[in-house]
């Protein structure tokens, strides 16, 4: 067998299992981050849109931004069925504060 194809066999053996590996740690362990968003509790900064009152899709209705591992999602995350303050009795999420990092293009913090 000549180098190069022993260097593209083993190039191609190395590929397979790196992404194998990947697929492995997403799909099966859910290793990634999910990013959503629950009530807010007007204690601390809340975000909402920066429509127009009275639009036809403008919610006024502040929320705060959740960030929480797969693995450790409640299956009503994953559903999209969870009910309001999902996230205040899970160690696991993490609510990120409106300030002027955090807020996006269409948002406004609200105190």
């Amino acid at each position: 067998m000549n180098a190069r194809l022993f260097i593209f066999i083993l190039f191609i053996g190395l590929s397979v299992l790196i992404l194998s590996e990947t697929a492995r740690r997403y799909y099966a362990d859910g290793d990634y981050i999910i990013y959503t968003t629950d009530t807010c509790d007007q204690k601390n900064g809340c975000f909402v849109s920066s429509c127009t009152e009275g639009d036809e899709d403008c919610d006024k209705t502040p929320y705060s931004k959740v960030l929480i591992r797969a693995q450790n999602a409640p299956q009503c995350v994953l559903s999209m069925t969870c009910t309001d303050n999902f996230c205040s009795n899970n160690k696991q999420c993490k609510k990120v504060l409106c300030d002027n990092q955090t807020v996006d293009k269409g948002e406004e913090c609200v105190q």
